[in-house]
């Protein structure tokens, strides 16, 4: 149900949006301009690892992309935070970026180390466009004239006269809590029949902005999506879980964070949603924590937000891409695997997959339980 407050929390009586919660503190640019100064580690983002080291690419599956089971949840990683999603007949992407720089210029910015697995063309027909905010790595102005106007599109506040202004015209723009029942199809034929899912916009912790004057105008969000069969599935989007001000806490990866407040809405996503048969939960970006924690998860982080969910399986993503902040390209998943250990789960229940790479969660004939985060 959609918040009928007169003034919801998130919203900023001044205009634009913020982190409602103690979990978050706000980094001004002044904050990240002295990390790099005093603690950026130059080696490690400038110098890339051995190609054998890193994320291999593998072709598409072109078959069975083009002829999906409609039962089941069909996820293929694209890189970094983009993903072709196809369940119940419908092609979905989230966060599509196939451009070559995560920039507002392609000759300088960010630079991809990984390519796509595919060019947009090669995609099926898309149906649904779901983007969480407007940071350059998540909303890509090529990839969207690219695809057109044809598919819906899904987006937080703050977003539709930016995409009307790239000839977009079937959106969906949404605030925290807001649900869209859509019924979508891209057939040849017009008596196919439509494909229904129900859009849920939920909360995470992030900013956004496109410029250092535009920061906090529009909103962030992640993204629930609800099947008729009964399959759910949930897109974390770019977010963080907790703010973590003291850098011992980034060397030691001890359980003194866990005395930090942590953000309060993956609790409340996994009581109204969950639980959730598959997730994709950000795993990278995170160093210096001490000035990334507010907004990005680090693999830790992921673990904890993955438990408040209720995610039966999920997912790691925006790492090994691009290189963004100064952890060691390829160490997210190692990472991973050890909170992974530490907090009781395994691989089955928390994943990484290869670009390009191709994961099924078929529909389940019995109703699983997933206890809620302790």
């Amino acid at each position: 149900m959609a918040d009928t407050s007169a003034t919801p929390a998130h919203h900023n009586p001044k205009g634009g949006f913020i982190n409602p919660w103690p979990s978050h503190q706000h980094f001004g640019f002044l904050s990240v301009l002295m990390a790099m100064v005093k603690d950026w580690n130059i080696r490690t983002s400038l110098f890339l690892p051995d190609e054998k080291t890193m994320i291999p690419v593998l072709p598409m599956a072109t078959a069975q992309l083009t002829r999906p089971d409609p039962t089941q949840l069909q996820l293929t990683w694209l890189g970094h935070a983009s993903f072709l999603l196809q369940a119940n007949g419908l092609n979905i992407l989230f966060d599509p970026v196939f451009s070559e720089r995560c920039s507002f210029v392609q000759f300088a910015g960010p630079k991809r180390v990984r390519p796509t697995p595919c060019k947009v063309e090669d995609l099926p027909p898309i149906d649904l466009v779901v983007i969480s905010h407007n940071h350059y790595d998540h909303m890509d102005v090529n990839t969207i004239r690219s695809l057109g106007p044809k598919p819906v599109y899904c987006v937080p506040l703050g977003n539709k006269a930016w995409l009307e202004d790239l000839g977009v015209t079937n959106i969906r723009e949404m605030d925290w809590w807001d649900e869209a029942d859509l019924q979508l199809g891209v057939a040849a034929d017009t008596t196919s029949p439509l494909h229904g899912v129900k859009v849920v916009c939920t909360p995470c912790q992030h900013f956004t902005g496109r410029s250092l004057t535009d920061r906090y105008r529009t909103l962030w969000a992640s993204f629930c999506l609800l099947f008729p069969n009964g399959q759910r599935f949930y897109f974390a989007g770019d977010t963080g879980y907790r703010t973590v001000r003291d850098r011992a806490h980034e060397l030691t990866l001890d359980t003194a964070e866990d005395t930090t407040p942590v953000c309060p809405a993956f609790r409340e996503i996994g009581e109204r949603y969950g639980p959730f048969d598959l997730s994709c939960i950000p795993i990278g970006a995170y160093s210096p924590r001490w000035v990334f924690s507010p907004v990005h998860c680090s693999p830790e982080d992921a673990v904890r937000l993955h438990e408040d969910v209720r995610s039966k399986k999920s997912v790691g993503m925006h790492w090994g891409t691009f290189i963004l902040t100064d952890e060691p390209l390829t160490e997210p998943p190692q990472r991973l695997a050890k909170a992974l250990a530490q907090r009781g789960h395994t691989a089955a229940d928390f994943c990484v997959m290869d670009i390009g790479a191709m994961l099924t969660v078929p529909a389940s004939t019995t109703e699983t339980t997933v206890p809620a985060p302790a």
